[in-house]
Protein backbone atom coordinates (compact mmCIF):
# COMPACT_ATOMS: atom_id res chain seq x y z
CA UNK A 1 0.00 0.00 0.00
CA UNK A 2 2.50 2.19 -1.04
CA UNK A 3 6.08 3.45 0.84
CA UNK A 4 5.67 2.38 4.40
CA UNK A 5 7.69 5.39 5.18
CA UNK A 6 4.83 7.33 4.42
CA UNK A 7 3.10 5.40 7.39
CA UNK A 8 2.99 5.92 11.29
CA UNK A 9 5.70 3.57 13.17
CA UNK A 10 3.76 0.65 15.03
CA UNK A 11 5.23 -1.14 17.44
CA UNK A 12 4.36 -4.30 20.04
CA UNK A 13 4.62 -3.71 23.50
CA UNK A 14 4.26 -5.29 26.43
CA UNK A 15 2.38 -3.79 29.43
CA UNK A 16 2.25 -5.89 32.95
CA UNK A 17 -1.61 -5.09 34.68
CA UNK A 18 -3.22 -6.05 38.11
CA UNK A 19 -6.72 -6.36 37.79
CA UNK A 20 -8.41 -6.93 41.65
CA UNK A 21 -12.01 -7.05 42.51
CA UNK A 22 -13.37 -7.44 46.63
CA UNK A 23 -16.97 -7.11 47.74
CA UNK A 24 -16.32 -5.21 50.67
CA UNK A 25 -19.85 -5.73 52.62
CA UNK A 26 -20.74 -2.45 53.43
CA UNK A 27 -17.24 -1.95 55.69
CA UNK A 28 -14.72 -0.14 55.76
CA UNK A 29 -11.71 -2.21 54.56
CA UNK A 30 -8.88 -1.74 57.80
CA UNK A 31 -6.32 -1.64 54.79
CA UNK A 32 -5.18 -2.72 51.20
CA UNK A 33 -2.06 -4.09 51.70
CA UNK A 34 -3.26 -7.47 49.28
CA UNK A 35 -2.38 -5.43 46.57
CA UNK A 36 0.71 -6.12 45.22
CA UNK A 37 2.02 -3.26 45.14
CA UNK A 38 5.71 -4.66 45.05
CA UNK A 39 5.28 -6.30 41.82
CA UNK A 40 5.41 -2.83 40.16
CA UNK A 41 3.25 -3.64 37.54
CA UNK A 42 2.31 -1.17 34.74
CA UNK A 43 -1.20 -0.58 35.23
CA UNK A 44 -3.48 -1.44 38.91
CA UNK A 45 -6.99 -1.69 38.47
CA UNK A 46 -9.25 -2.18 41.11
CA UNK A 47 -12.44 -2.91 41.46
CA UNK A 48 -15.11 -2.72 44.89
CA UNK A 49 -18.61 -3.72 45.23
CA UNK A 50 -21.07 -3.20 48.58
CA UNK A 51 -18.51 -0.14 49.34
CA UNK A 52 -21.34 1.63 50.21
CA UNK A 53 -20.16 2.44 54.36
CA UNK A 54 -21.71 5.61 54.62
CA UNK A 55 -24.95 7.66 53.41
CA UNK A 56 -22.74 10.36 51.45
CA UNK A 57 -20.94 8.88 48.45
CA UNK A 58 -18.13 11.60 48.72
CA UNK A 59 -16.98 10.64 51.76
CA UNK A 60 -16.36 6.92 51.00
CA UNK A 61 -14.77 8.48 47.59
CA UNK A 62 -12.37 10.64 49.83
CA UNK A 63 -11.70 7.56 52.19
CA UNK A 64 -10.60 5.68 49.17
CA UNK A 65 -8.22 8.39 47.88
CA UNK A 66 -6.70 9.07 50.94
CA UNK A 67 -6.07 4.68 51.29
CA UNK A 68 -5.13 4.16 47.95
CA UNK A 69 -2.73 7.06 48.30
CA UNK A 70 -0.95 5.66 50.92
CA UNK A 71 -0.27 2.58 48.83
CA UNK A 72 0.67 4.23 45.60
CA UNK A 73 3.80 6.28 46.14
CA UNK A 74 4.64 9.07 43.90
CA UNK A 75 5.81 6.72 41.35
CA UNK A 76 2.46 6.07 39.84
CA UNK A 77 -0.66 8.62 38.79
CA UNK A 78 -4.38 7.52 38.95
CA UNK A 79 -5.74 7.41 35.42
CA UNK A 80 -9.31 7.44 36.56
CA UNK A 81 -11.79 6.95 39.16
CA UNK A 82 -15.81 6.19 39.09
CA UNK A 83 -18.80 4.91 40.85
CA UNK A 84 -22.83 4.71 40.19
CA UNK A 85 -24.12 7.94 41.19
CA UNK A 86 -26.45 7.52 44.17
CA UNK A 87 -28.96 5.04 43.17
CA UNK A 88 -30.09 2.79 46.20
CA UNK A 89 -32.59 4.01 48.12
CA UNK A 90 -36.17 2.68 48.20
CA UNK A 91 -37.87 4.52 49.72
CA UNK A 92 -39.08 6.25 46.27
CA UNK A 93 -41.88 5.40 44.55
CA UNK A 94 -41.75 7.46 41.35
CA UNK A 95 -38.95 7.66 38.62
CA UNK A 96 -38.68 11.18 38.00
CA UNK A 97 -38.41 11.86 41.94
CA UNK A 98 -35.38 9.84 42.33
CA UNK A 99 -33.74 11.06 39.26
CA UNK A 100 -34.43 14.51 40.66
CA UNK A 101 -32.72 12.89 44.38
CA UNK A 102 -30.09 11.24 42.36
CA UNK A 103 -28.93 14.56 40.46
CA UNK A 104 -29.06 16.89 43.88
CA UNK A 105 -26.88 13.91 45.46
CA UNK A 106 -29.38 13.08 48.04
CA UNK A 107 -29.77 9.53 47.07
CA UNK A 108 -27.81 7.04 49.20
CA UNK A 109 -24.57 5.76 48.07
CA UNK A 110 -23.88 3.46 45.55
CA UNK A 111 -20.87 0.47 46.50
CA UNK A 112 -19.55 -0.51 43.06
CA UNK A 113 -16.60 2.22 42.18
CA UNK A 114 -13.49 1.49 39.93
CA UNK A 115 -9.87 2.95 39.62
CA UNK A 116 -6.78 2.41 37.58
CA UNK A 117 -3.59 3.60 38.52
CA UNK A 118 -0.71 3.52 35.54
CA UNK A 119 3.65 4.10 36.38
CA UNK A 120 4.23 7.87 36.49
CA UNK A 121 7.14 7.07 34.35
CA UNK A 122 4.39 5.58 31.39
CA UNK A 123 1.90 8.41 31.70
CA UNK A 124 4.73 10.74 31.36
CA UNK A 125 6.32 9.41 28.49
CA UNK A 126 5.72 10.33 24.89
CA UNK A 127 2.24 8.01 24.88
CA UNK A 128 -1.15 9.56 23.90
CA UNK A 129 -3.69 8.35 26.50
CA UNK A 130 -7.21 9.36 27.00
CA UNK A 131 -9.88 7.78 29.46
CA UNK A 132 -13.67 6.82 29.52
CA UNK A 133 -15.74 6.38 32.45
CA UNK A 134 -19.04 4.44 31.82
CA UNK A 135 -21.66 3.05 34.37
CA UNK A 136 -25.27 1.08 34.16
CA UNK A 137 -27.59 0.18 36.97
CA UNK A 138 -29.73 -2.65 37.31
CA UNK A 139 -32.96 -2.69 39.27
CA UNK A 140 -35.62 -1.07 40.39
CA UNK A 141 -37.65 2.17 38.55
CA UNK A 142 -36.82 1.45 34.97
CA UNK A 143 -33.29 0.59 35.62
CA UNK A 144 -32.38 4.13 37.37
CA UNK A 145 -32.24 2.67 40.73
CA UNK A 146 -30.13 -0.29 41.96
CA UNK A 147 -27.02 -1.57 44.05
CA UNK A 148 -26.57 -3.74 41.19
CA UNK A 149 -25.03 -2.74 38.16
CA UNK A 150 -21.23 -1.98 37.04
CA UNK A 151 -19.23 0.72 36.49
CA UNK A 152 -15.45 0.54 33.96
CA UNK A 153 -13.24 2.70 32.60
CA UNK A 154 -11.79 2.65 28.83
CA UNK A 155 -8.23 3.40 28.31
CA UNK A 156 -6.85 4.15 25.32
CA UNK A 157 -2.68 4.42 25.09
CA UNK A 158 -1.47 5.10 21.34
CA UNK A 159 -4.62 4.04 19.21
CA UNK A 160 -4.38 0.41 21.65
CA UNK A 161 -7.94 0.21 23.62
CA UNK A 162 -8.63 -1.68 27.16
CA UNK A 163 -11.96 -1.82 28.84
CA UNK A 164 -11.89 -2.72 32.29
CA UNK A 165 -15.85 -3.16 33.61
CA UNK A 166 -16.27 -3.82 37.27
CA UNK A 167 -19.26 -5.47 37.91
CA UNK A 168 -22.33 -6.57 40.14
CA UNK A 169 -24.78 -8.96 39.92
CA UNK A 170 -27.80 -10.54 41.21
CA UNK A 171 -27.01 -12.63 44.16
CA UNK A 172 -28.57 -16.08 45.50
CA UNK A 173 -28.03 -19.29 43.67
CA UNK A 174 -31.71 -19.19 42.13
CA UNK A 175 -31.37 -16.17 40.69
CA UNK A 176 -29.37 -17.33 37.74
CA UNK A 177 -32.16 -15.55 35.40
CA UNK A 178 -31.80 -12.32 37.03
CA UNK A 179 -28.06 -12.57 36.56
CA UNK A 180 -27.93 -13.40 33.06
CA UNK A 181 -30.55 -10.63 32.46
CA UNK A 182 -27.90 -8.50 34.37
CA UNK A 183 -25.37 -9.39 32.02
CA UNK A 184 -26.90 -8.35 28.64
CA UNK A 185 -28.51 -5.04 30.14
CA UNK A 186 -24.70 -4.12 31.06
CA UNK A 187 -23.74 -5.31 28.06
CA UNK A 188 -26.23 -3.22 25.68
CA UNK A 189 -26.80 0.09 27.75
CA UNK A 190 -23.18 0.65 29.77
CA UNK A 191 -23.15 4.76 28.65
CA UNK A 192 -20.73 7.18 29.54
CA UNK A 193 -20.63 8.68 33.09
CA UNK A 194 -21.78 12.19 32.62
CA UNK A 195 -24.66 10.33 30.49
CA UNK A 196 -26.56 9.87 34.12
CA UNK A 197 -29.48 7.63 33.44
CA UNK A 198 -28.15 6.70 29.65
CA UNK A 199 -30.97 8.90 28.24
CA UNK A 200 -28.11 10.27 25.25
CA UNK A 201 -27.33 6.87 24.46
CA UNK A 202 -30.80 6.09 23.68
CA UNK A 203 -31.15 9.57 22.00
CA UNK A 204 -28.03 8.92 19.93
CA UNK A 205 -28.76 5.60 19.12
CA UNK A 206 -31.99 6.08 17.80
CA UNK A 207 -30.87 8.98 15.78
CA UNK A 208 -28.51 5.74 14.24
CA UNK A 209 -25.42 7.11 15.84
CA UNK A 210 -22.34 4.12 15.22
CA UNK A 211 -20.66 5.73 18.44
CA UNK A 212 -23.00 5.38 20.63
CA UNK A 213 -25.32 2.03 19.06
CA UNK A 214 -21.96 0.00 19.24
CA UNK A 215 -21.86 -1.64 22.81
CA UNK A 216 -18.71 -0.72 24.91
CA UNK A 217 -17.45 -4.27 24.61
CA UNK A 218 -17.91 -4.59 21.08
CA UNK A 219 -15.27 -1.79 20.64
CA UNK A 220 -12.14 -2.39 22.41
CA UNK A 221 -8.99 -4.15 21.96
CA UNK A 222 -9.05 -6.25 25.33
CA UNK A 223 -11.65 -6.06 27.98
CA UNK A 224 -11.36 -6.96 31.52
CA UNK A 225 -14.88 -8.29 32.86
CA UNK A 226 -14.91 -8.59 36.58
CA UNK A 227 -16.36 -8.19 40.08
CA UNK A 228 -19.17 -10.13 42.33
CA UNK A 229 -20.46 -12.15 39.39
CA UNK A 230 -22.22 -13.55 41.88
CA UNK A 231 -22.39 -17.29 40.14
CA UNK A 232 -22.70 -20.10 42.50
CA UNK A 233 -21.42 -23.52 42.47
CA UNK A 234 -24.24 -25.77 41.87
CA UNK A 235 -23.58 -29.84 42.06
CA UNK A 236 -27.31 -30.54 42.28
CA UNK A 237 -30.39 -29.63 40.35
CA UNK A 238 -32.89 -29.65 43.30
CA UNK A 239 -31.74 -26.37 44.99
CA UNK A 240 -33.85 -27.28 47.70
CA UNK A 241 -31.01 -29.54 48.65
CA UNK A 242 -28.55 -26.80 50.09
CA UNK A 243 -26.78 -28.80 52.72
CA UNK A 244 -25.95 -32.07 50.41
CA UNK A 245 -24.86 -29.69 47.66
CA UNK A 246 -22.79 -27.74 50.71
CA UNK A 247 -21.06 -31.15 51.98
CA UNK A 248 -20.11 -32.12 48.02
CA UNK A 249 -18.33 -28.50 48.05
CA UNK A 250 -16.67 -28.73 51.26
CA UNK A 251 -15.52 -32.03 50.25
CA UNK A 252 -13.83 -30.90 47.40
CA UNK A 253 -12.73 -27.95 49.35
CA UNK A 254 -11.18 -29.87 51.91
CA UNK A 255 -8.88 -32.58 49.49
CA UNK A 256 -8.41 -29.27 47.13
CA UNK A 257 -10.18 -30.71 44.30
CA UNK A 258 -10.61 -27.49 42.57
CA UNK A 259 -11.12 -28.77 38.66
CA UNK A 260 -13.88 -30.84 40.10
CA UNK A 261 -15.10 -27.59 42.00
CA UNK A 262 -15.47 -25.62 39.07
CA UNK A 263 -17.55 -28.24 37.29
CA UNK A 264 -20.20 -26.87 39.22
CA UNK A 265 -20.01 -23.45 38.58
CA UNK A 266 -22.88 -21.85 37.15
CA UNK A 267 -21.18 -19.53 35.27
CA UNK A 268 -18.82 -21.97 33.12
CA UNK A 269 -21.74 -23.95 32.50
CA UNK A 270 -23.27 -20.76 31.00
CA UNK A 271 -20.06 -19.93 28.79
CA UNK A 272 -20.29 -23.63 27.16
CA UNK A 273 -24.01 -22.94 25.81
CA UNK A 274 -23.08 -18.89 24.74
CA UNK A 275 -25.14 -17.19 26.71
CA UNK A 276 -22.88 -15.47 29.17
CA UNK A 277 -19.64 -14.48 28.74
CA UNK A 278 -18.48 -16.39 25.75
CA UNK A 279 -15.03 -16.32 24.34
CA UNK A 280 -13.70 -14.31 27.49
CA UNK A 281 -10.49 -16.22 28.90
CA UNK A 282 -10.31 -17.25 32.87
CA UNK A 283 -7.04 -18.09 34.40
CA UNK A 284 -6.67 -20.80 36.06
CA UNK A 285 -8.82 -21.46 39.47
CA UNK A 286 -6.89 -23.47 41.91
CA UNK A 287 -7.63 -21.49 44.80
CA UNK A 288 -10.18 -21.79 47.67
CA UNK A 289 -14.41 -20.11 46.71
CA UNK A 290 -13.74 -16.92 47.88
CA UNK A 291 -17.74 -16.64 49.02
CA UNK A 292 -19.54 -16.97 52.08
CA UNK A 293 -17.14 -16.82 54.58
CA UNK A 294 -14.71 -14.56 57.10
CA UNK A 295 -11.05 -15.02 57.22
CA UNK A 296 -9.74 -15.55 60.82
CA UNK A 297 -5.85 -15.38 61.70
CA UNK A 298 -5.45 -18.89 63.65
CA UNK A 299 -3.48 -16.47 66.24
CA UNK A 300 -1.68 -19.79 67.99
CA UNK A 301 2.06 -18.68 66.89
CA UNK A 302 2.93 -22.38 67.64
CA UNK A 303 3.96 -22.54 64.21
CA UNK A 304 2.26 -26.16 63.56
CA UNK A 305 0.67 -27.14 59.87
CA UNK A 306 -2.49 -27.78 60.26
CA UNK A 307 -5.14 -28.33 57.73
CA UNK A 308 -8.59 -30.46 57.09
CA UNK A 309 -11.96 -29.41 57.95
CA UNK A 310 -14.08 -29.41 60.96
CA UNK A 311 -17.58 -28.57 62.39
CA UNK A 312 -17.63 -25.71 64.82
CA UNK A 313 -20.28 -26.40 66.93
CA UNK A 314 -20.89 -23.09 68.37
CA UNK A 315 -22.60 -22.40 64.98
CA UNK A 316 -23.99 -25.30 62.93
CA UNK A 317 -24.33 -23.23 59.90
CA UNK A 318 -20.19 -22.83 60.09
CA UNK A 319 -17.20 -25.06 58.98
CA UNK A 320 -13.42 -24.42 59.42
CA UNK A 321 -11.64 -25.26 56.69
CA UNK A 322 -7.90 -24.76 57.79
CA UNK A 323 -4.88 -24.91 55.52
CA UNK A 324 -1.02 -25.25 56.22
CA UNK A 325 -0.72 -21.23 56.53
CA UNK A 326 -2.19 -21.28 60.40
CA UNK A 327 -5.61 -19.64 58.87
CA UNK A 328 -8.88 -20.57 59.65
CA UNK A 329 -11.28 -20.06 56.62
CA UNK A 330 -15.23 -20.09 58.28
CA UNK A 331 -17.39 -21.15 55.52
CA UNK A 332 -21.12 -19.76 56.35
CA UNK A 333 -23.03 -23.08 54.84
CA UNK A 334 -26.45 -20.69 54.76
CA UNK A 335 -24.72 -20.49 51.27
CA UNK A 336 -22.80 -23.23 49.56
CA UNK A 337 -19.58 -21.73 49.49
CA UNK A 338 -18.89 -20.25 45.75
CA UNK A 339 -16.74 -18.61 43.26
CA UNK A 340 -18.77 -15.04 42.81
CA UNK A 341 -15.59 -13.20 42.64
CA UNK A 342 -14.21 -13.91 39.35
CA UNK A 343 -12.07 -12.08 36.27
CA UNK A 344 -12.17 -12.55 32.94
CA UNK A 345 -10.85 -11.58 29.36
CA UNK A 346 -11.88 -11.14 25.90
CA UNK A 347 -9.55 -10.11 23.37
CA UNK A 348 -9.22 -9.00 19.79
CA UNK A 349 -6.79 -10.36 16.43
CA UNK A 350 -3.40 -9.48 16.92
CA UNK A 351 -3.45 -9.17 21.41
CA UNK A 352 -2.29 -11.92 23.19
CA UNK A 353 -3.06 -11.87 27.02
CA UNK A 354 -0.80 -14.03 29.73
CA UNK A 355 -2.40 -14.87 33.09
CA UNK A 356 0.68 -14.69 35.72
CA UNK A 357 -1.22 -15.08 38.70
CA UNK A 358 -5.01 -15.74 39.46
CA UNK A 359 -5.56 -15.97 43.06
CA UNK A 360 -7.36 -14.77 46.26
CA UNK A 361 -6.02 -12.94 49.48
CA UNK A 362 -7.02 -14.92 52.25
CA UNK A 363 -5.51 -12.73 55.60
CA UNK A 364 -8.72 -10.07 55.57
CA UNK A 365 -11.56 -9.94 58.51
CA UNK A 366 -14.44 -8.16 57.99
CA UNK A 367 -16.59 -9.06 54.63
CA UNK A 368 -18.27 -12.19 53.62
CA UNK A 369 -16.11 -12.27 50.58
CA UNK A 370 -12.47 -12.52 49.91
CA UNK A 371 -10.01 -10.28 47.26
CA UNK A 372 -9.44 -11.86 44.02
CA UNK A 373 -6.85 -10.56 42.19
CA UNK A 374 -5.25 -11.14 38.59
CA UNK A 375 -2.14 -10.37 37.43
CA UNK A 376 -1.70 -10.36 33.10
CA UNK A 377 1.14 -9.36 30.44
CA UNK A 378 -1.23 -8.30 27.44
CA UNK A 379 1.17 -7.40 24.18
CA UNK A 380 -0.80 -5.29 21.16
CA UNK A 381 0.40 -3.15 18.54
CA UNK A 382 0.42 0.65 19.43
CA UNK A 383 1.28 3.78 17.33
CA UNK A 384 4.71 4.62 18.11
CA UNK A 385 3.75 7.50 21.06
CA UNK A 386 3.06 11.04 20.19
CA UNK A 387 5.81 11.15 17.42
CA UNK A 388 3.26 9.62 15.02
CA UNK A 389 1.32 13.14 14.79
CA UNK A 390 4.81 14.11 12.59
CA UNK A 391 4.51 11.73 10.34
CA UNK A 392 3.18 13.01 6.40
CA UNK A 393 0.15 13.89 5.56
CA UNK A 394 -2.35 11.44 3.38
CA UNK A 395 -5.98 9.73 3.88
CA UNK A 396 -6.55 6.37 4.76
CA UNK A 397 -8.77 3.87 2.38
CA UNK A 398 -9.60 0.39 3.47
CA UNK A 399 -10.70 -1.96 0.68
CA UNK A 400 -13.01 -4.82 1.51
CA UNK A 401 -14.02 -7.59 -1.04
CA UNK A 402 -15.78 -11.40 -0.32
CA UNK A 403 -17.10 -9.99 3.18
CA UNK A 404 -19.07 -13.43 4.13
CA UNK A 405 -21.25 -13.81 7.64
CA UNK A 406 -21.29 -16.55 9.42
CA UNK A 407 -23.82 -17.37 11.82
CA UNK A 408 -22.32 -20.69 12.81
CA UNK A 409 -21.91 -21.75 16.70
CA UNK A 410 -24.44 -18.65 17.58
CA UNK A 411 -27.53 -19.22 19.62
CA UNK A 412 -28.89 -16.35 18.72
CA UNK A 413 -31.35 -14.84 16.06
CA UNK A 414 -28.86 -15.22 13.28
CA UNK A 415 -29.48 -19.17 13.21
CA UNK A 416 -33.23 -18.90 13.04
CA UNK A 417 -35.71 -18.95 10.58
CA UNK A 418 -36.22 -15.27 10.73
CA UNK A 419 -32.90 -14.25 10.07
CA UNK A 420 -32.64 -16.36 6.85
CA UNK A 421 -35.47 -15.05 5.02
CA UNK A 422 -34.61 -11.09 6.64
CA UNK A 423 -32.52 -8.69 4.11
CA UNK A 424 -29.42 -8.39 6.16
CA UNK A 425 -27.05 -5.32 5.98
CA UNK A 426 -23.57 -4.29 6.88
CA UNK A 427 -22.60 -1.19 8.43
CA UNK A 428 -19.20 -0.12 8.46
CA UNK A 429 -18.35 2.50 10.55
CA UNK A 430 -15.14 4.63 11.13
CA UNK A 431 -15.20 8.02 13.43
CA UNK A 432 -13.03 10.05 10.82
CA UNK A 433 -15.21 8.44 7.51
CA UNK A 434 -17.06 11.37 5.65
CA UNK A 435 -19.68 8.76 5.50
CA UNK A 436 -20.79 5.28 6.51
CA UNK A 437 -20.28 2.41 3.96
CA UNK A 438 -23.62 0.59 3.90
CA UNK A 439 -22.85 -2.99 1.93
CA UNK A 440 -26.71 -3.60 0.69
CA UNK A 441 -29.37 -5.36 1.56
CA UNK A 442 -28.61 -9.05 0.81
CA UNK A 443 -31.21 -11.85 1.57
CA UNK A 444 -29.31 -14.94 -0.37
CA UNK A 445 -28.12 -18.05 1.63
CA UNK A 446 -24.50 -17.71 1.50
CA UNK A 447 -24.85 -13.36 2.59
CA UNK A 448 -21.87 -12.67 0.51
CA UNK A 449 -20.95 -9.43 -0.62
CA UNK A 450 -18.44 -9.90 -3.24
CA UNK A 451 -18.25 -5.89 -4.64
CA UNK A 452 -14.91 -3.77 -3.71
CA UNK A 453 -16.05 -1.57 -0.47
CA UNK A 454 -14.39 1.08 0.34
CA UNK A 455 -14.14 3.05 3.89
CA UNK A 456 -12.29 6.85 3.50
CA UNK A 457 -10.89 8.53 6.19
CA UNK A 458 -10.99 12.05 6.23
CA UNK A 459 -7.98 13.08 8.85
CA UNK A 460 -4.40 12.26 8.64
CA UNK A 461 -3.64 8.68 8.81
CA UNK A 462 -2.04 8.65 12.27
CA UNK A 463 -5.39 9.85 14.04
CA UNK A 464 -7.60 7.43 11.53
CA UNK A 465 -5.26 4.90 12.78
CA UNK A 466 -5.70 5.64 16.38
CA UNK A 467 -9.43 4.09 16.06
CA UNK A 468 -10.60 1.26 15.03
CA UNK A 469 -13.15 0.15 12.12
CA UNK A 470 -16.84 -0.93 13.80
CA UNK A 471 -18.87 -3.31 12.11
CA UNK A 472 -23.03 -3.62 12.41
CA UNK A 473 -25.29 -6.37 10.85
CA UNK A 474 -28.90 -5.59 10.79
CA UNK A 475 -32.26 -6.67 9.25
CA UNK A 476 -33.93 -3.78 7.03
CA UNK A 477 -36.76 -5.35 6.47
CA UNK A 478 -40.02 -3.27 5.73
CA UNK A 479 -43.46 -3.54 7.56
CA UNK A 480 -46.86 -3.07 5.22
CA UNK A 481 -46.62 0.75 4.97
CA UNK A 482 -42.85 0.33 3.95
CA UNK A 483 -41.07 1.57 6.98
CA UNK A 484 -37.54 -0.17 7.92
CA UNK A 485 -37.69 -1.42 11.38
CA UNK A 486 -34.14 -2.15 11.93
CA UNK A 487 -32.94 -5.35 14.26
CA UNK A 488 -29.26 -5.48 14.83
CA UNK A 489 -27.71 -8.90 15.23
CA UNK A 490 -24.19 -8.70 16.02
CA UNK A 491 -21.00 -5.93 16.32
CA UNK A 492 -17.66 -6.34 16.06
CA UNK A 493 -14.49 -3.94 15.79
CA UNK A 494 -10.93 -3.83 13.41
CA UNK A 495 -7.87 -2.57 15.02
CA UNK A 496 -6.45 -0.13 11.84
CA UNK A 497 -3.05 -0.47 14.08
CA UNK A 498 -2.28 -3.56 11.35
CA UNK A 499 -2.51 -2.54 7.63
CA UNK A 500 -1.32 -5.30 5.78
CA UNK A 501 -3.52 -7.17 3.57
CA UNK A 502 -4.69 -9.84 4.30
CA UNK A 503 -8.53 -12.33 5.37
CA UNK A 504 -9.92 -10.90 8.55
CA UNK A 505 -12.03 -12.69 10.73
CA UNK A 506 -14.16 -10.06 12.85
CA UNK A 507 -16.45 -11.98 15.88
CA UNK A 508 -20.02 -10.62 16.41
CA UNK A 509 -21.59 -10.08 19.58
CA UNK A 510 -24.94 -8.39 20.52
CA UNK A 511 -26.28 -7.82 24.23
CA UNK A 512 -22.84 -10.45 25.41
CA UNK A 513 -23.70 -13.30 23.54
CA UNK A 514 -21.80 -14.32 20.31
CA UNK A 515 -23.97 -13.90 16.90
CA UNK A 516 -21.24 -15.25 14.54
CA UNK A 517 -18.43 -13.52 12.59
CA UNK A 518 -17.62 -11.74 9.71
CA UNK A 519 -14.71 -12.33 7.20
CA UNK A 520 -13.65 -10.55 4.35
CA UNK A 521 -10.09 -9.89 2.45
CA UNK A 522 -8.80 -5.95 3.38
CA UNK A 523 -6.10 -3.74 1.73
CA UNK A 524 -5.24 -0.58 2.40
CA UNK A 525 -4.41 2.21 -0.02
CA UNK A 526 -3.06 5.87 0.72
CA UNK A 527 -4.45 9.06 -1.03
CA UNK A 528 -2.48 12.46 -1.37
Amino acid sequence: MGSSSSLPVVKERELSCFVGTWNLGNKAPAHMNWIPIEEKHDIYVLGVQEAAFSKEGSKIDLFFEAMLGNIFDTNYVCLGYESLTPRTDSTFKQVNAFKDAVMKGTAKASGIRIVAFMKKSLAEMDHSIHVESYIQTCGRLQGASGNKGAVALVVHIDGARLAFVNNHLNAHMEQLERRIDDYEIISRRLHHAHDTFGDEKQKMTEQDDMEYSVEVMNKNDVVFWFGDVNMRLQPLEDLEQRKEMCDIVLGLIREKKFSELIKHDQLKKLQMRGIMLSGFEEGKIDFVPSFKFNAIKDGSGDGTEKSGLKRVQENPHVYDHQDNQHEKLNYNTKRVPSYCDRILWKKTEGVSIHCTKYTSHKFLQGSDHLPVYGTYKIKMRMLNGKKHQAVSGGFLKMHMTNVELNPHGSPSLLTTKEFKSAPISVTVFHKYSQHNLVLPANSNDDRVWVGDYILESTRSIAEAMAHPVLFLVRDYTKDDEDDVHLRYFGEGMLSLLNLTSRTVNIQLYQGGKPHGSLSAEVFFSVTI
